[in-house]
């Protein structure tokens, strides 16, 4: 198969969703504020990522409790450590 300047095979989706909840109206100041410094000590700190980490440990809590395991991804025990 030959190869092609503008087209191209898509091997891998993006696999996550988009989400949406109502927040503390004083926590999101308080999350810009800290963003924007993080960013101007050379950091960088996203909505989405802490999310993922709070659900992710969220989801930690639970599989300790039941002892099932939830977070499974490719076939594997999915974690952010």
């Amino acid at each position: 198969m030959g190869t092609y300047k503008f087209v191209k095979k898509d091997l891998e989706q993006d696999k996550k969703k988009m989400v949406s909840t109502r927040v503390d109206t004083e926590l999101m100041k308080a999350f810009k504020k800290a963003s924007a410094e993080a960013k101007n000590n050379g950091y960088k700190i996203t909505f989405s990522s802490v999310i993922e980490s709070a659900l992710v440990e969220a989801i930690g809590e639970c599989e300790k409790i039941s002892g099932e395991k939830f977070l499974i991804k490719g076939g594997e025990h999915y974690s952010i450590d």
